[in-house]
């Protein structure tokens, strides 16, 4: 160990000695410039890592803040977009009301002038029907007085005249008292209580008298609605059926009724005439005949007063037929319950 450390110092000395020669000298400045070079390589190194990291942090900082503008811009987007569609909705929804507003009001606007007109038709129909008796009887009395006091100073064919005056005098009567009923039905005033159907069906069978037809009613038929309209109603369709009877068989009728889609649906059945089930829909209107007037006498104002009277209680009417089969009528009533006290009082006088 001794004679390492020796040579150690040995060595040491020796490298003193060189360092001091010329040689030497040489080798120590040679030296000391390359520890010069990488000292400033060192700190150009350090200098351009700081300069990095300066950039990365204001790379960093501006995309940091440029990110949080970015987002804050969207969110301002956002929210004016939100706000903009807020207004047009709201807009929308103004003007849907103003819509809405101005429609109803002139459904209103119509429905009263619908009102109006309608009064003022039924008006003037009555009016009419009321105003034309008088010299309509007038022409018939008349003309009956002409008949008997030139019975034997006239031809026939002159009588036929004067027959013809007498008879379409009678025929215009009728079609002014239909017209005067169909009025009525219209302006009357309703009293919806419970109507025994059944039994009001028996009574009109009653006072067809001269004709007994095969009737069939199923017993405890009620139904709402105004007595007296529900009997003319009834009366109408069973008259019509008689007088629709087919010459070759003899006469039927039902009344009855049946359940469609849970609701009540009551029906006139006969095994007349019939007529084209492609005019069922025409047979309601008001002095349509679908026969001729000879063969089947009446006003043609029957079926379109039934369908006024269904009307007036909220239901609807049609017809279903087959040419030499029969017809059946078919209607419905959707009036509200009355209260258990106003029900139909059997001790008032029927309708006639």
């Amino acid at each position: 160990m001794r004679q390492g450390l020796a040579r150690r110092r040995k060595e040491g000395v020796q490298f003193l000695e060189r360092t001091k020669s010329s040689k030497g000298k040489l080798l120590m400045a040679r030296i000391q410039e390359v520890l010069t070079a990488c000292r400033a390589e060192e700190n150009r190194l350090m200098e351009r890592r700081s300069r990095q990291t300066d950039a990365s942090v204001a790379t960093f900082k501006a995309s940091f803040w440029a990110s949080t503008v970015g987002g804050i811009a969207a969110l301002v987007g956002f929210f004016a977009m939100v706000e903009r569609l807020i207004r047009t909705f709201s807009r929308m929804r103004q003007a849907d009301a103003r819509r809405a507003d101005e429609l109803e009001e002139q459904v209103q606007q119509r429905t009263a002038e619908l009102q109006e007109s309608y009064r003022e038709m039924e008006s003037f129909s009555y009016s009419v029907s009321h105003d034309l008796r008088a010299p309509l009887r007038s022409i018939a009395a008349f003309a009956n007085i002409l008949q008997e006091e030139l019975a034997d100073k006239v031809d026939a064919e002159q009588q036929g005249l004067l027959g013809r005056i007498v008879q379409n005098s009678g025929r215009m009567s009728e079609l002014i008292d239909a017209l005067l009923q169909l009025s009525r039905v219209a302006r009357n005033d309703t009293r919806m209580v419970l109507v025994p159907l059944s039994e009001f069906a028996g009574d009109i069978i009653a006072e067809l008298r001269g004709v007994t037809p095969s009737v069939i009613i199923e017993p405890d038929l009620k139904a709402f609605g105004d007595p007296s309209l529900l009997r003319n109603l009834l009366r109408n369709l069973f008259q019509n059926s008689v007088k629709y009877a087919a010459p070759t068989r003899a006469m039927s009728i039902q009344f009855g009724a049946k359940t469609l889609d849970g609701q009540t649906v009551f029906f006139v059945e006969d095994n007349g005439t019939g007529f084209d089930p492609a005019q069922a829909d025409r047979v309601f209107e008001p002095f349509l005949r679908l026969h001729t007037a000879p063969e089947y006498p009446g006003s043609g104002i029957g079926l379109a007063t039934c369908r006024k009277i269904v009307r007036r209680h909220g239901g609807r009417i049609w017809a279903e037929s087959s040419v030499g089969v029969g017809t059946t009528i078919f209607f419905t009533l959707n009036v509200k319950r009355a209260p258990a006290s106003e029900e139909y009082n059997h001790t008032h006088s029927k309708e006639a």
